[in-house]
């Protein structure tokens, strides 16, 4: 699918915004997923808490649990469409998914988050 050109001027969704699109198109669809909530600003106290109970940088923003094409689940790091930028965390942790099985990936906005899993999933369009 081509990716949209933005004319100067023209606001990018946010990551926030393109994730908002694409949890509601995954419920539309009835699709199994939950969103892990690592992102986010805490204070210092909160941070250090959130990491002894198991909170680990880098994992990525969805998780479809369902198994389809040889792997386990299907984990998606959603970036905007222009200026997502993956940090070396996310690439170990994803790297690491992959490794144990599992279909990691990179998606740049929403629409293409929708073709990964109508693949992943072998839906027709919808």
């Amino acid at each position: 699918m081509p990716r949209k050109i933005y004319k100067p001027g023209t606001p990018i969704p946010t990551e926030k915004q393109e994730q908002v699109k694409f949890c509601m198109w995954l419920r539309k669809n009835n699709i199994f997923f939950y969103a892990i909530p690592n992102g986010g600003s805490r204070n210092y106290y909160e941070a250090i808490a959130l990491c002894k109970a198991g909170l680990l940088a880098g994992v990525p923003d969805i998780c479809i649990p369902i198994a389809s094409k040889g792997k386990h689940s299907l984990y998606i790091e959603l970036k905007r469409k222009i200026g997502g930028v993956v940090s070396e965390k996310q690439k170990t942790v994803m790297g690491r998914l992959n490794e144990f099985g599992n279909y990691a990936v990179v998606c740049c906005g929403a629409d293409e988050a929708k073709s990964v899993v109508r693949d992943y999933l072998e839906l027709s369009s919808t």
